[in-house]
C-alpha cells in the first residue's frame, strides 16, 4: 500500500470523526432549564396495556435532542380544573434518540396528570421542563447525587409500577455502552402480569448480558402459574435478588409511597443497608 493511499484513509478516518463530533455539536437542545418550559406536539399514542400508554412527543426539529441527562427528569405542566398541575416524568428515550420524546405513562382513576394526557389526541400540545433531579449516571458505574461523585460495581434497584422509568434509563445507558461492565439487579414490582411496563424490553436486555443484568418480577395478584416473586417486597426477597450491603452499595428506588415507606426502607435498614445507600427518585 503506498504511503499516499495510508495518508488518504488516515485523513479520510479523521474527517469521518471530526464531521460526527461536528453533527453533534449542531444538534440543538430542546430543554432549556428546570424554570424555562418549551411547548411540544403530541404526535402519536400506544396502548401498552388496558391502563399504561406510550406517548410520543416531537421535538421541535428532526435532530434536535431532548437535552436529558441519563437519571434525570422533566417536569410537565397542565390546567385542570382552573388549578396548575405539575408533575415529574422520566422519559423513556435518552439523548441517543433524536427528533421525538417518549413517555410510558401508567393511568390512574384520581391522578390528575395521567386523566389529562389520557384524554389527549394527536396534534394537542404539552408544556415540559427540565432537566432536573438530584442523580446522574455517567458510565463505568461512576454517577452523583447531589453533586458529589460515587462509584459502584453493581447497582441494585427497586421498582414499582411506572417507577421503573427512571431506573431503565440507567439500565439502559449501561446496556447501549458495551464497555460498561457494570452490573444491575433490579426488583420490579407490580399488581398484575399485564401491569408489568417495558417487560419485553427488560428482558431482552438480560438474556443478551447474563451474568451482567439480573430482573425479578414480583405480583400482588400472580396467576396459579407465575414462577416468580408473589406479594409485596420482602426482607428475603431483597436478601436473595440484590447484592449485600457494602461500602460502595447503593439502592436506587421509585414506585409508590407506600411500597417505599412499608415494604422497601423497613427490609433495606433490617439487613444492613444504611440510609446513605438509598436513593429515591
Amino acid at each position: 500500500m503506498s504511503a499516499y493511499v495510508v495518508v488518504g484513509m488516515a485523513v479520510g478516518g479523521a474527517f469521518v470523526v471530526q464531521s460526527i463530533r461536528s453533527l453533534l455539536k449542531r444538534r440543538k437542545t430542546t430543554l432549556k432549564g428546570p424554570r424555562e418550559k418549551v411547548e411540544l406536539e403530541l404526535v402519536s399514542r400506544e396502548d401498552l396495556s388496558h391502563n399504561s400508554r406510550l406517548f410520543t412527543f416531537a421535538l421541535p426539529g428532526p435532530d434536535w435532542r431532548l437535552g436529558l441527562p441519563v437519571g434525570q427528569h422533566v417536569s410537565l405542566y397542565c390546567t385542570v380544573d382552573g388549578k396548575s398541575v405539575i408533575r415529574a416524568y422520566t422519559p423513556v428515550t435518552n439523548d441517543a434518540t433524536v427528533g421525538v420524546l417518549k413517555l410510558a405513562v401508567k393511568v390512574y382513576p384520581d391522578g390528575k396528570m395521567t386523566q389529562y394526557l389520557d384524554k389527549m389526541t394527536v396534534g394537542d400540545r404539552m408544556l415540559f421542563a427540565g432537566p432536573k433531579g438530584e442523580f446522574e449516571y455517567f458510565s463505568h458505574g461512576k454517577f452523583s447525587i447531589k453533586g458529589n461523585k460515587r462509584h459502584v460495581k453493581h447497582f441494585s434497584m427497586i421498582a414499582g409500577g411506572s417507577g421503573i422509568t427512571p431506573v431503565l434509563q440507567v439500565i439502559e445507558s449501561i446496556y447501549n455502552n458495551e464497555k460498561d461492565k457494570t452490573k444491575v439487579s433490579l426488583i420490579y414490582a407490580n399488581q398484575t402480569e399485564e401491569d408489568i411496563l417495558l417487560r419485553e424490553t427488560l428482558e431482552e436486555m438480560a438474556s443478551n448480558r447474563k451474568g451482567q443484568f439480573h430482573f425479578y418480577f414480583t405480583l400482588d395478584r400472580p396467576a396459579d402459574d407465575w414462577k416468580q416473586g408473589k406479594g409485596f417486597i420482602t426482607e428475603n426477597m431483597i436478601k436473595e435478588n440484590l447484592p449485600p450491603p457494602t461500602e460502595s452499595t447503593v439502592v436506587l428506588m421509585c414506585g409508590p409511597p407506600p411500597m417505599l415507606k412499608y415494604a422497601c426502607e423497613p427490609n433495606l435498614t433490617s439487613l444492613g443497608y444504611a440510609a446513605s445507600q438509598r436513593f429515591v427518585f
